[in-house]
């Protein structure tokens, strides 16, 4: 198995975009505003709650756990828009999910 680094929170994700993460959260409930931009080879989307924090995961197939905590595998990728209104861009980090386990 490929070497993934252990992140805790979503902050740091920003130092690892284009790296292998390992990270545990929950399927969320309670979805936040988030920039979609999910590809062909990773078809199921889901808001991810990390402590007090959330992020969107992308995933090849479709999360069926029966337990509420699963661990992620896969790289932080970068997700840009831009904002006619202001001219700025709005930066989130998310996570391509290479596999995940149910806890």
């Amino acid at each position: 198995m490929e070497i993934y680094t252990k992140v805790d929170n979503i902050t740091s994700f920003k130092d690892f975009i284009g790296k292998k993460i390992k990270v545990s959260g929950t399927i969320s409930n309670t979805p936040w505003q988030h920039i979609m931009a999910g590809d062909s080879a990773h078809p199921f989307s889901y808001y991810f709650d990390i402590n007090d924090e959330q992020t969107v995961i992308y995933t090849k197939a479709d999360i069926m756990c029966q337990t509420k905590r699963i661990e992620v595998y896969g790289s932080v990728i970068e997700i840009i828009s831009g904002s006619e209104k202001t001219g700025s861009d709005y930066k989130e980090c998310q996570i391509l999910v290479e596999c995940f386990k149910c806890l």
